[in-house]
């Protein structure tokens, strides 16, 4: 599931850029839908670079990270608790070897660490 968010991230970060470069695109656009535009390619930017951001933090410091999040979530109902907490969980990674370094901040590209 977390493959599948991080290609969600990166799909998010490039209609950003997209949306970003209307203006310099030559497409004949009023200024009010190039300012909407241009206005939500940033937003969607800064949303897709704080999740990429939030997902490192988790690959980076799982432990304290897990922590923090855990205790957040002492505000919900008791009812929904134990599925909120197994969804935060799946996204820290509780092993990596020392010094490596993956390609995506994804749990899932753990099994290319094995080989060194």
């Amino acid at each position: 599931m977390l493959e599948r968010i991080c290609d969600l991230l990166s799909a998010l970060l490039i209609f950003a850029f997209a949306l970003v470069q209307v203006g310099r695109s030559g497409a004949k656009v009023g200024p009010t839908i190039q300012w909407a535009m241009r206005t939500g390619g940033y937003v969607a930017g800064v949303v897709g670079l704080l999740s990429v951001l939030v997902i490192f933090l988790l690959r980076q410091f799982s432990g304290q990270m897990q922590q923090r999040i855990l205790g957040g979530l002492e505000i919900l109902p008791e009812r929904w608790r134990p599925k909120v907490e197994e969804f935060a969980t799946s996204f820290v990674l509780v092993w990596s070897p020392p010094g490596a370094v993956p390609a995506c901040f994804c749990s899932s590209c753990t099994p290319s660490w094995n080989g060194g």
